[in-house]
């Protein structure tokens, strides 16, 4: 219950009104975490959105730029790119959602989310080829970049899912 709830059900609900004053109620247990101070300064969060909003922009010009030389240099068929693509778009547009609204933090996470299990089964189909002893060199190596650099979207979708929680939001 957060400060907001307590005002409702002093104003609303009798029985509540009968054995709590607002300042009873801001002490007592009925706040989440509030012998456990665990929440998160909205300035440093807006502060903390807006740069990793720009590190997410700046991830998705990285991976559009790569993917495409992948595509350019060794061949990828429009089925295998168009993914890849998505995920460009979805990131780039969360990105600069949440940097001009801040609860635009869902778009952001939903863009993260979609990245992680593009990036997971990419890596996934090229380790089963490994696997299975019909991969060649290049798929071998990319399997090894792409493990190398999956840290990023599983962190940075554990974040935005973090901020997305309702005791992060309700300030």
């Amino acid at each position: 219950m957060n400060r907001q709830e307590i005002e409702f059900y002093l104003k609303f609900h009798k029985g509540f009104r009968k054995n709590h004053t607002l300042n009873s109620a801001l002490k007592s247990n009925l706040l989440r975490w509030s012998s456990f101070d665990c929440r998160i300064n909205l300035m440093n969060m807006n502060s903390f959105l807006y740069k990793f909003s720009i590190f997410t922009i700046f991830i998705a010009l990285v991976h559009f730029t790569l993917e495409t030389l992948y595509t350019i240099q060794f061949g990828q068929t429009v089925a295998g790119y168009l993914p890849d693509l998505i995920a460009v778009a979805l990131l780039i547009t969360a990105g600069y959602l949440t940097i001009k609204n801040t609860n635009a933090i869902g778009i952001l996470c939903g863009a993260w989310g979609f990245a992680f299990c593009l990036h997971y089964r990419s890596w996934a189909w090229r380790f089963d080829d490994v696997l299975d002893g019909t991969a060649t060199q290049l798929v071998e190596t990319t399997m090894y970049v792409l493990a190398f650099s999956m840290p990023i979207s599983i962190i940075s979708f554990i974040i935005t899912l973090i901020l997305c929680l309702p005791k992060n939001r309700n300030k």
